[in-house]
């Protein structure tokens, strides 16, 4: 123990002799250093330096010096920062001008030694190290005087920071340090860099430019935020002026006009699709792109879409439930980014980001309507039963939709380092709008027949003295009147084929607290209401089976729909050991109650109820995510990031009351009589489930910036889920310019998207009754059997597995002719076992299946399953051009979409579905050719947005042109069936509906610097899609347009004013 305790000892007292006298050594050094410093150099004053570097690296502009004078450059990474951000213009300076220009307001002390320069980091004196925070404020308005709300400040090298309101001002708390550097930025306006010195109050004019035409976002990087045309993949940016100007009040119809590769239309008669918009991003799932709100994760909707839409068999997310005044700006990731992300991401990434402007609000009122809709061909007359009496004349009415929208933003700051609440309220309340044709079919039988109803069912409705006779007995018309009353319908209409009505209130905060310059605290969420009601087909006097007695002149069933939404995130940013380090919980849940009213379940007869809780489903989820990134010096700029995000989810679905599912008339002594509530059958107890998932994810993503003019990325993440096993994707990016202009860039990333929980564990039962082939009716059980049921597995069905994909883009930026900005992006998504829902297999078509069906008391059942195999191929193009015209400014964007989506074929033209070898043989049952369309040519092949935007004085007026493309709808079956109004034909079904234009028109008037008010229209020249052409598919009057594709919805021109005011 003595000898090791004496070797310590040597090796401590050796260490410290060795350290002081290095210590000793470096300092003579550098004394002598200082005293060749005191004595003039020729060739270092003789040396003279011409150059002009815009926002280059510290590295560049070093070694453009070193070009020029030979010098060489001497420092320690750790110290000098070689990356940060400068601008040196200097014209024959000599080189120790040039150096003190370089450094003025840095932290770099300099020293010369022959032909070599040493850079040392300025050691703070006493006095620095104390300095306390001051607030400072400005302004920042274009050079006519206008506020650009929304622009950018921020202290250099920091991340204090802030937006300007309104009003166009900002205040910003700092240290108290002459050198600090504000740097000011705005979309389409020249960035400006401002030393801080002793002044507090500032007034700041952005200079336009041209060139500046993209923005900053932070979405497809965990480095340093980037403009869109320096970033490897397609960004979006939806800015705060476009938000402001858009006609739309929702924001999944905002984006449907501005943002070419995103697709959201209305449904109608579409279950719970009437209330929540399908969405699409390049013409995939709804439920393949990933929402984020400021960079954190939003929740799905608990709905999956069964009705025949687009999305059927998909679940999506509520973009509706998130407050427009609420938003800043949003970014569009147009790429896969599974790697970066996690589960959903194969199409792209939405990122919303809320606004965060302190001691500023806007009070905003919109009432708007829709104009009348084109009259029905007059031909259509000569097929109504109704024609002969003019009690039942056609009438169209108004337009209908008649809607009110009030919201309210505001921001208050406090604390002494920036930290701000901003609130925001919306109320939207919109009446349903309906476009359905005069009814056709008739309303009672022609025969008599012993139901309920038969007093009402005994005449002839072509007969004249018939209808006169009903209508002195009854004072009725044909049971119009009756549908009308109960469900405020006009003319000879039974049900409402258009848009349904909602009412939606929400609020939602975004707030930060900074404790220092290096650590906040950040949260925000909101919580969303709506009330939706929509309608079904109607129920005439003459179904029996739907008739419980208490509706004898027919009834249009409503589907009430309470919607909530409820997230709340809360979070902490700080450095720590130079890596910065985000913790964050996000916690967020969708729930849909469902209610059905003016029905019946018929099987109880009188004693039926007409309104019925038919049960509810409810998602939610809980995201832990801790991130820390750091940027590093290894030769070159490398930013790298790790992560880690524990997510657990879970579903529940709820029964309804019994009497909305219940079948009471076991004996059928009066007559088949199906069970549960008209139109919606409730959730029946069997179908009760509360299930649970989580999974765990790892990421790295690193950016590599070799050059100023090389970057690549690279991107891995694996996930470990509780309920399919693991999954790893990866992405390698590039971006490469080729001139400052001029920029080439591509990625190829490997994605996935697990099934969602309602996918996997939803489930239905309905009584339904069909017409067998003898003629007779028989009570069918029809049910949706989720991903446990023993008898998914007899089918061959196997559990569901995730979708993968691959995606490759290519593309190029340009800046031509200083104000024209192209980005021109091809790309390519191979997606492996996409999710959907089969059709219905029934004991008649196999002798197998009636085995099973039996055993188990079905007798049609239907699943979910990995369907099929897709690939998509696009092209995304967008110009932008501003340019000074007379007194004002022009603005001009055009951007394009274009894709095609399609599943592989064998030799025979046949889609490739994935049965199994139980269902080898039965692919058209499996997935039938309308469900084979909704992949494939159900979204536009293509969408054109082509924008301008003039603001002179105090007008803004924009003009917005949207071409859409033809959509195709595909009959389930390949029968040709006559076509009754044109020539009796046997024709087919299916349909090509061709491209539309629609036009949008707003303009707007600043009152004063507070008030402004607003005028506008949408689809102003009251384009519709074409009518349906085949007899076969209108549905009686009920469907003049289609309710299967749709490339727009079917409201028509809408007009509204609007008032603002600021505070």
């Amino acid at each position: 123990m003595k000898k090791i305790t004496l070797s310590f000892k040597l090796k401590e007292k050796t260490r410290f002799l060795f350290k002081n006298n290095l210590k000793m050594k470096l300092t003579v050094i550098l004394l002598f250093l200082s005293v060749l410093h005191l004595f003039p150099n020729d060739s270092f004053s003789q040396k003279k330096v011409t150059l002009n570097l815009q926002d280059v690296t510290l590295k560049k502009a070093l070694s453009e010096i070193k070009k020029q004078t030979n010098f060489k450059f001497l420092y320690r990474n750790k110290e000098i920062d070689i990356f940060q951000k400068v601008t040196l213009k200097t014209n024959k300076e000599s080189i120790l001008t040039t150096l003190k220009t370089l450094f003025k307001n840095t932290s770099i002390d300099f020293k010369v030694i022959e032909k070599q320069i040493i850079l040392t980091k300025r050691e703070l004196n006493p006095d620095e190290t104390s300095l306390q925070n001051i607030k400072i404020s400005g302004t920042i308005k274009d050079k006519n005087g206008d506020a650009l709300f929304g622009a950018n400040v921020i202290i250099k090298g920091t991340k204090i920071g802030a937006t300007v309101d309104f009003d166009g001002n900002f205040t910003l708390n700092v240290p108290e340090d002459s050198s600090k550097i504000l740097v000011v930025s705005y979309l389409g306006f020249k960035t400006k860099e401002i030393v801080i010195g002793d002044k507090t109050t500032f007034a700041i004019v952005l200079e336009e430019d041209a060139n500046q035409l993209e923005g900053v976002v932070l979405i497809g990087s965990r480095g340093k935020p980037r403009t869109q045309l320096e970033s490897v993949a397609p960004i979006d940016v939806i800015g705060a002026k476009a938000i402001e100007a858009s006609p739309q009040a929702e924001l999944s119809q905002l984006m449907q006009f501005v943002a070419p590769s995103f697709h959201s239309t209305k449904q109608n008669i579409g279950h719970g699709s009437d209330h929540i918009d399908p969405m699409s991003l390049r013409g995939l799932g709804a439920d393949q792109t990933l929402v984020l709100i400021n960079g954190k994760r939003r929740h799905a909707t608990a709905l999956m879409n069964v009705n025949g839409t687009v999305g059927r068999g998909q679940v999506g997310t509520d973009l509706n439930s998130i407050p427009m005044a609420a938003i800043e700006r949003i970014e569009v990731l147009r790429d896969g980014a599974s790697a970066q992300y996690g589960s959903d991401a194969i199409a792209g990434v939405i990122n919303i980001i809320l606004k965060k402007t302190p001691n500023a609000g806007i009070i905003k009122f919109r009432a708007g309507f829709l104009s009348a809709p084109p009259e029905a061909p007059s031909f259509l007359e000569e097929f109504n039963p109704y024609s002969n009496n003019p009690d039942l004349a056609s009438t169209r009415g108004d337009g209908g939709g008649e809607n009110f929208q009030f919201s309210a933003n505001y921001g208050v700051g406090f604390g002494e380092k920036g930290g701000f609440l901003n609130v925001t309220m919306n109320y939207l309340t919109k009446n349903p709008f309906n476009r359905m044709d005069d009814y056709t079919i008739q309303m009672f039988s022609d025969e008599r027949r012993d139901d309920p109803i038969a007093e009402y069912a005994a005449f002839n409705q072509s007969d004249p003295a018939a209808i006169a006779a009903y209508n002195d007995k009854w004072g009725s018309t044909f049971g119009f009147a009756s549908v009308n009353e109960l469900s405020d319908f006009n003319g000879r209409r039974v049900a409402n084929m258009g848009g349904s009505g909602t009412t939606n209130a929400g609020i939602m905060f975004n707030s930060e607290l900074p404790f220092t310059e290096e650590t906040k605290m950040y949260a925000f969420g909101g919580y969303n209401y709506r009330l939706g009601t929509a309608t079904g087909f109607v129920r005439r006097p003459n179904q029996g089976a739907r008739q419980s007695g208490l509706h004898p002149l027919g009834f249009s069933p409503h589907i009430g729909s309470d919607i909530q939404d409820i997230s709340a995130v809360v979070g902490l940013e700080t450095v720590f050991d130079g890596w910065d380090v985000d913790f964050s919980n996000t916690f967020g849940s969708n729930s849909f109650q469902w209610t059905i009213y003016n029905s019946n379940n018929a099987s109880l007869f009188l004693e039926s109820p007409t309104t019925f809780d038919a049960g509810n489903l409810k998602y939610s989820q809980n995201v832990i995510n801790l991130g820390v990134s750091k940027g590093l010096d290894v030769g070159f700029p490398l930013n790298a990031a790790f992560g880690t995000e524990f997510r657990l989810e879970n579903f529940q679905q709820t029964a309804g009351q019994d009497e909305s599912w219940k079948n009471y008339d076991e004996d059928a002594s009066d007559g088949l009589k199906e069970s549960g509530s008209q139109v919606f059958p409730g959730y029946q107890r069997i179908n009760q489930i509360n299930k649970n998932r989580f999974n765990l994810g790892l990421y790295a993503d690193f950016e590599a910036e070799f050059t100023d003019k090389f970057l690549v990325t690279l991107a891995g993440r694996y996930e470990d889920y509780s309920d399919f096993g693991n999954n790893f994707s990866w992405k390698l990016g590039s971006r490469y310019k080729i001139t400052d202009d001029i920029t080439i860039r591509g990625t190829y990333s490997t994605g996935f998207r697990a099934p969602s929980l309602p996918q996997k564990y939803f489930s239905s039962y309905t009584l339904q009754f069909i017409t067998l082939a003898d003629g007779s009716i028989d009570g069918v059980n029809i049910a949706h059997l989720n991903d446990d049921s023993p008898v998914t597995r007899q089918f061959g069905i196997q559990n569901l597995k995730p979708e993968t994909s691959t995606n490759l883009s290519i593309g190029f930026t340009a800046k031509l002719f200083e104000k024209l900005s192209v980005t021109v992006d091809a790309y390519q998504v191979n997606i492996k076992d996409r999710i959907g829902i089969t059709g219905r297999f029934n004991g008649g078509q196999d002798p197998r299946f009636k085995t099973i069906l039996d055993n188990a008391g079905l007798s049609q059942v239907q699943f979910m399953t990995n369907v099929a195999d897709t690939e998509t191929n696009g092209l995304d193009v967008v110009l932008a051009y501003k340019t000074n015209l007379g007194a004002g400014k022009l603005t001009a964007t055009a951007a394009g979409n274009f894709t095609k989506t399609a599943l592989p074929r064998n030799a025979n033209g046949d889609p490739g579905i994935k049965t199994g070898s139980f269902l080898e043989g039965f692919e058209r049952q499996l997935f039938n050719r309308e469900e084979v369309s909704r992949l494939e040519v159900a979204q536009p092949t293509s969408k054109i947005i082509v924008g301008l935007t003039y603001e002179i004085h105090k007008f803004t007026v924009g003009l917005n042109t949207t071409k859409f493309g033809e959509v195709t709808y595909v009959h389930p079956n390949e029968n040709e069936v006559a076509n009754a109004w044109n020539n009796g034909a046997l024709e087919t079904l299916d349909q090509v509906f061709a491209s539309k234009i629609l036009t949008d028109l707003n303009i707007s008037y600043k009152i004063t610097e507070s008030i402004n008010i607003g005028v506008g229209g949408a689809n102003i020249f009251n384009v519709y899609p074409d009518r349906h052409q085949h007899s076969a598919n209108y549905g009686g009057g009920m469907f003049g347009y289609s309710r299967r594709v749709s490339q727009f919805g079917l409201s028509g021109a809408s007009w509204n004013a609007n008032l603002s005011f600021k505070f």
